[in-house]
This record gives C-alpha cells, sequence and structure tokens, in this order.
C-alpha cells in the first residue's frame, strides 16, 4: 500500500517518523533538494484519528542520512502501520513536472495544478503531521498536497473548488472579462 519507509517506528514511548532523504519520493508528492534544510514548527500539530494534539518535536538524521521526526508517544493508538503525512510551508520550491521555480512568498499562479505532480522543497517547514492507517488512507493521502497548493496559491484552489476564477471588485481589470 505504501513504503515500508514511511511507516511510524516505535521505540519505548518515542515515536518515530522517517520525513525521507534528498530526493527521495514521499507517497504524498513531495521530495526534498537538501534534507538539511528542513525545519519544524515550536509547537507542532499532531492529529491521530481526528484527535489533534500539540507536541514539542524533534530532528534527528540516521548514518544513512534519513531524517525522523521524533517525539514523545501522546497516545496508546499510535501503532507501527501508520504512516506520517506531513504539511508544509514553503518559499522556495518547483514543479518538477512543469520545471518552474517558485521562490518568496508572493506567489500569484502555479504553473500547473499540481494535484498529481511532484512538488520539490529546497527549503521548507513541516508545521502540521496526520497519522494514517490503511482504514483512511486513500481518503486522506491528497490532503497535504491540496492544503500546501491552498496555502501558496489560494486562487488555484478556488478555481478547483469552484470551476471559474474568483473575480474581485477590487480589480477592475478582472470585471471587464465577466
Amino acid at each position: 500500500m505504501y513504503p515500508e519507509f514511511e511507516k511510524t517506528k516505535i521505540i519505548d514511548d518515542m515515536v518515530y517518523c522517517n520525513i525521507g532523504k534528498t530526493y527521495q519520493k514521499s507517497t504524498f508528492g513531495f521530495t526534498y533538494s537538501n534534507i538539511n534544510t528542513i525545519k519544524i514548527s515550536k509547537q507542532l500539530s499532531i492529529n491521530v484519528n481526528g484527535v489533534q494534539h500539540s507536541r514539542v518535536c524533534s530532528l534527528i538524521q540516521d548514518i544513512d542520512n534519513n531524517i525522523y521526526l521524533r517525539f514523545r508517544k501522546i497516545t496508546d493508538d499510535f501503532h507501527e502501520d501508520m504512516l506520517c503525512q506531513f504539511y508544509y510551508k514553503s518559499k522556495d520550491f518547483s514543479c518538477a513536472s512543469c520545471k518552474h521555480f517558485y521562490q518568496g512568498q508572493d506567489l500569484k499562479e502555479s504553473c500547473c495544478q499540481m494535484k498529481s505532480n511532484l512538488i520539490i522543497l529546497n527549503d521548507c517547514e513541516i508545521y502540521k503531521v496526520d497519522f494514517l492507517d490503511k482504514d483512511n488512507f486513500e481518503d486522506k493521502k491528497n490532503n497535504s498536497k491540496l492544503d500546501f497548493v491552498s496555502l501558496h496559491f489560494g486562487s488555484v484552489i478556488d478555481t478547483i473548488m469552484l470551476g471559474e476564477p474568483v473575480w474581485s471588485k477590487k480589480d477592475p481589470r478582472s470585471l471587464l472579462r465577466l
């Protein structure tokens, strides 16, 4: 169903989530040009079976250059078959399909819908983690990608959801297109 490297590891009362290594594609359509540039929020939002928790986490690296998110076990609902779905913020990324590079905060339009394309993160911050299991994996596997596109290209999601661009009264040129 999903790669072994992405499954949660539990050792004693610590949970380890393999973020990956440089240019290793995740199940959710993200990869990293440099695994060492990943950052995490001070208080990470962690969702397990629909219940949100907040935790201080750390990043650790093994001898094979895999980066892991580590935190103290929150609930007994954790099991090793769960998959960590990471949610990202980034000001420096590219679309692998279109080869379009995005840098900075003021992003207006994406090169494509990015729904099924690989996104290469050059610099990023993980701010949320959902734990998926085999029962909810298929329903939720696109959530982090949709959230990423929505966070970085709000108007693209409006177009996808509504089927038409959202016109602004503040932008008179957009009203001329109606």
